[in-house]
């Protein structure tokens, strides 16, 4: 699933990104982010992660991409967050909890 996770976040950000685009990855032992210059404007954080939400130009997308990133962070629970940042879009997995000890 991890495969699954990382991949599909990568993938997205390619195939969301503009021509010579930049895609920058962070990852260090509390999150990975991943954030890639695309569409000028913010997407909206309420609606991204649910499934076949996509952008409709994209005819070869089928909106799931998203949808099953968050349901396996969801599972291991693990926040997937959208931001925009400096005109780039950024996801980013938080794995704080994984290391909580109660």
């Amino acid at each position: 699933l991890a495969e699954i996770l990382i991949s599909n976040l990568i993938k997205n950000s390619i195939f969301h990104n503009v021509e010579n685009g930049d895609i920058n990855i962070k990852i260090t032992k509390e999150e990975f982010m991943i954030c890639n210059t695309g569409n000028p404007t913010a997407l909206d954080p309420k609606i991204i992660f649910n499934r076949f939400v996509k952008d409709q130009a994209k005819t070869q997308s089928t909106g799931l991409g998203l949808a099953i990133s968050n349901a396996i962070c969801s599972s291991y629970q693990l926040d997937l967050n959208y931001d925009f940042i400096q005109n780039k879009h950024c996801f980013k997995i938080n794995f704080k909890n994984l290391f909580k000890t109660d």
